[in-house]
């Protein structure tokens, strides 16, 4: 007798939707079916090393070693039988439903038992026909290596399993439509203890129970209301390369999309940092366009060789869970701006937007020819958003050899005009070379805007230039332009609100701001510095406080300058001085250079000026500042 041998494995089961049935209509034609199903199931099993335990009936029962190769044998058969379906008639037609786990099992005399396999098994009746349905364990383990979204369902509690499961399914692009929150109450209705349920009281009694909760559930997790206009909201494209340094390739793909199509007016687009945070997670469509206020969502992958890119990208729509548009290429890599336009043009085509040709022609063009610039300015983009000064001096030199690459590449340009901005606002890297760095910036920007005049981003650059350079009318005119360009714009619309704040018209900056809140609903910290500024002007001295709590940033001495100035109005005053003392731990020659930086530096109306200054006084921070 074999000793038990005890190992971790990928269960499959699978089931053919409605053979008995046909067994009972048309027997010899059911039994060819059969054999052809086993046939192409079985070719599955063997191209992905998986090990047939056993035939049960019309299914089958079979081990992987690990959990990619399963769902990715899962996703060939349904996809091989969705291709036959639509090649023969309706009658010799059939589907097959499948469930994965990964979990302890314990094999013997080729027969292979334990809890891992009763899950699988109690799974596989939770698939649509056509569909694939896997537990949690599995979805942690492809969740960043497959093409095709994971959309949770539930918690399952299973027959004869003490604990519960939480339950997912693939989403396959040539599935039928589906309507997320009615999978989710089609998947609760097969839940054992709901048919419990459901046969201890009156059937249209507990449905109607069901529906309510499902719809106080979606009321809950409600976010803001739909746009007038298409919305959509673009997920991080995930890299399936295989190698994490390929993250920003991806990053960067996702970003390009984004920013191409918030040139549409016709769309409204939300913000790349709102979209952020679903980067390598299992994603619920319905409550993310719930959460960040869409009626779409886009989603995709990008696969990057030596010379050749594979782009996937679908398009879903969050109120019903339905796929509008899907669409795969595989192209040479030299031709990765080509497939980009393609993607933005299918898209708004699936929206039913109408573009005007000459928009499209401004928008859907190559950014370069240089696609080694172009891979620079990724890499630099990447260390955009955290800019310490050892990554501006990374971002700065990945910059300038993209320009020394392509010296006409507008967006290269502009960022290298934004690296040099930081040069003089906050000391970072100074070059004797360029003994006036805001200068440099500006024949930066002035560049970029020249090389291309429609890119939304090359005018915010001159635009924060302008600002530094106190040439404030220019500022706002290019800003403006900067929201026309781009109607989706929301960190540059919070930029130029917090500007406002302080440059004594809070009004209009928090109604900027607040657009950019809703543009992008997670939204950075440093959107409240305007909206701190605003209750500084207007003396209302405890939402000042709790807006300047929401800054969040307390390694910069301007938000420690406000929360100073706020608690010392507020009374506050250990608070206060606990803040002074952090600034000049930060910036020890404050008091001196206050002037410099309020109106020499910055553009400070007069009387926020005097506000913020009489609360630093309160602090004790200084007594002579002016």
């Amino acid at each position: 007798m074999s000793a038990e041998q005890r190992r971790l494995a990928t269960i499959m089961f699978t089931d053919m939707v409605g053979y008995s049935a046909r067994m009972h209509r048309d027997e010899p034609l059911a039994l060819e079916m059969l054999e052809e199903q086993r046939g192409l199931l079985r070719q599955a099993f063997l191209a992905h090393s998986g090990h047939e335990i056993e035939a049960v009936g019309d299914g089958f029962f079979v081990e992987f070693g690990n959990a990619l190769g399963a769902v990715q044998c899962a996703v060939e058969i349904q996809r091989r039988l969705a291709e036959r379906n639509g090649a023969v008639p309706p009658g010799r037609r059939f589907q097959v439903r499948i469930g994965l786990h990964l979990g302890d099992v314990v094999a013997r005399e080729e027969r292979v038992h334990g809890d891992g396999v009763n899950i699988a098994a109690r799974i596989e009746p939770l698939a649509e026909p056509g569909g694939i349905c896997l537990s949690e364990d599995v979805a942690r383990q492809v969740q960043n290596k497959i093409e095709y979204p994971l959309h949770r369902l539930g918690t399952g509690e299973l027959k004869n399993i003490d604990t519960p499961v939480g339950i997912y399914r693939l989403a396959l692009p040539w599935e039928e439509r589906h309507r997320s929150w009615l999978d989710r109450l089609g998947f609760a209705l097969r839940r054992r203890d709901v048919r419990r349920a459901i046969a201890a009281a009156p059937a249209l009694v507990v449905l109607a129970v069901l529906a309510l909760s499902f719809l106080i559930g979606r009321g809950d997790k409600a976010g803001h209301q739909l746009p007038d206009r298409p919305s959509v909201a673009v997920l991080p494209f995930t890299n399936m390369s295989g190698d994490r340094e390929q993250d920003y390739f991806a990053d960067g793909l996702t970003e390009d999309i984004i920013t191409s199509l918030s040139h549409f007016r016709e769309l409204f687009i939300i913000a790349r940092n709102s979209t952020a945070a679903y980067k390598g997670q299992p994603v619920n469509i319905e409550e993310v366009g719930q959460r960040l206020g869409v009626r779409y969502v886009l989603e995709g992958s990008v696969r990057r060789t030596n010379d050749r890119v594979r782009i996937t990208a679908q398009l879903i729509d969050a109120t019903t869970g339905g796929h509008v548009w899907a669409h795969a290429y595989d192209e040479r890599l030299q031709d990765l701006f080509t497939v980009q336009d393609e993607v933005i043009r299918q898209l708004v085509g699936a929206l039913g937007v109408s573009i005007r040709d000459a928009e499209k022609q401004r928008i859907l063009r190559k950014p370069t020819d240089d696609l080694n610039a172009y891979d620079l300015v990724l890499r630099a983009g990447q260390l955009w958003a955290e800019a310490s000064p050892t990554e501006h001096l990374q971002l700065r030199n990945l910059t300038e050899r993209a320009v020394a690459l392509d010296p006409g590449y507008a967006r290269a340009q502009a960022m290298l005009a934004f690296a040099y901005l930081d040069e003089y606002r906050w000391k970072y890297n100074p070059h004797p070379d360029r003994p006036d760095p805001l200068k440099s910036a500006r024949e930066r920007a002035e560049l970029a805007v020249r090389l291309d005049p429609a890119d939304a981003y090359t005018h915010y650059a001159l635009a924060k230039i302008a600002y530094y350079a106190k040439e404030l009318d220019l500022a706002e005119r290019e800003f403006n332009k900067t929201f026309a360009l781009n109607p989706s714009a929301a960190d540059p619309r919070a930029d130029w609100g917090i500007r406002l704040a302080v440059m004594g018209r809070p009004d209009e900056g928090v109604a900027l701001t607040r657009e950019a809140m809703r543009l992008n609903p997670a939204y950075p910290s440093w959107y409240h510095f305007t909206l701190a500024a605003d209750a500084l002007h207007k003396a209302d001295f405890d939402r000042a406080v709790a807006e300047s709590e929401n800054i969040g940033l307390r390694q910069l001495f301007w938000t420690q300058i406000f929360l100073c100035a706020s608690y010392a109005h507020a009374g506050r005053t250990e608070e206060a001085r606990a803040a002074a003392r952090e600034i000049l731990k930060l910036y020890p020659s404050i008091e001196k250079d206050w002037d410099s930086q309020t109106t020499g530096m910055h553009s400070w109306d007069p009387s926020f000026k005097d506000i913020v200054t009489q609360g630093l006084r309160k602090a004790r921070l200084f007594a002579d500042a002016k």
